[in-house]
């Protein structure tokens, strides 16, 4: 609760997580490196959706046209695919968790086009590659490194323990060094042997039962 607005509420502080214990995520600790692959992805993503806005201002002299008016909208557009993204991933991370461990819920499934079919393609994936997972969005928290997270899959690959982090893509897929970076603090959270397999899985959004691990 905001302390200086009476009944309002605003986002966790460093101030309020100190006394009170809490740890950032694996991925917020991440967050704090440079990400030139996620950079330039976003900067393509800018540029498409100046490509496909409409040209015709553009043939009139500067001061005519609304340029920054222009701007504004063509971020936004860009801004509405990048949270596209972010919720078709949710969705299919929904999908997963509740075919893989057959939980009856009351909540209505996320309503995200395509989302069901990626996730069923992942699901039909992993047994034909020797996977079996036990355990879905496994949650830890480790004080002594001062991280809490959540594991999407955690279970075997042909008997030899692993543990799993699903994502989703447009062609081309494309793992970034964070991908194996947060695995790595995924295993060290739950305190997994160094041996321990660690895979990413990155499934085509536009082509649902197209892995790449």
């Amino acid at each position: 609760k905001d302390p200086k607005r009476k009944g309002e509420y605003r986002d966790a502080t460093l101030a309020d997580a100190r006394p009170l214990g809490y740890l950032p995520s694996v991925t917020t600790v991440l967050a704090l490196l440079a990400k030139p692959g996620l950079v330039r992805w976003q900067v393509e993503q800018g540029i498409k959706a100046a490509l496909d806005w409409p040209i015709e201002p553009l043939v009139y002299p500067a001061e005519v046209a609304d340029i920054d008016g222009m701007v504004q909208d063509i971020y936004h557009k860009s801004e509405e695919y990048l949270r596209y993204t972010q919720d078709f991933g949710t969705a299919v991370h929904w999908w997963i968790n509740h075919k893989l461990q057959a939980v009856e819920v009351q909540e209505l499934p996320p309503i995200i086009p395509g989302a069901e079919e990626v996730a069923d393609g992942l699901l039909e994936w992993f047994p034909v590659n020797g996977f079996e997972w036990t355990h879905t969005e496994k949650r830890f928290a480790d004080v002594q490194l001062g991280v809490a997270g959540t594991v999407d899959l955690l279970g075997s690959r042909h008997g030899k323990a692993a543990i799993g982090d699903a994502k989703t893509q447009e062609p081309p897929l494309t793992p970034y060094l964070e991908h194996g970076l947060q695995l790595s603090g995924y295993s060290l959270g739950l305190g997994l042997a160094p041996d321990v397999e660690r895979w990413s899985f990155i499934a085509n959004r536009a082509n649902p039962g197209e892995v790449k691990a």
